[in-house]
């Protein structure tokens, strides 16, 4: 379902969810993407899931958090 930016929160909690996610450099976008895709090829996930990332400020590069499955 692409992208999100969930960057609001109040105590760990998502107040606000903007998609896609503005802001983001395509370059990054597709990373993102792209990683997200080969991490679930990888260990062979064939669910509904999210697959979180951190964008660094300056949207220069981003780093993988974790995998949640949705049921």
């Amino acid at each position: 379902m692409f992208d999100r930016d969930c960057s609001v929160q109040r105590r760990h909690q998502k107040v606000v969810e903007i998609a896609p996610a503005s802001g983001l450099k395509p370059e990054i976008r597709k990373g993102i993407l792209d990683s997200a895709i080969r991490l679930c090829k990888h260990i062979g996930y064939q669910n509904a899931g999210t697959v979180e990332f951190l964008v660094e400020n300056d949207g220069s590069a981003f780093y993988f958090i974790e995998v949640n499955p949705r049921i």
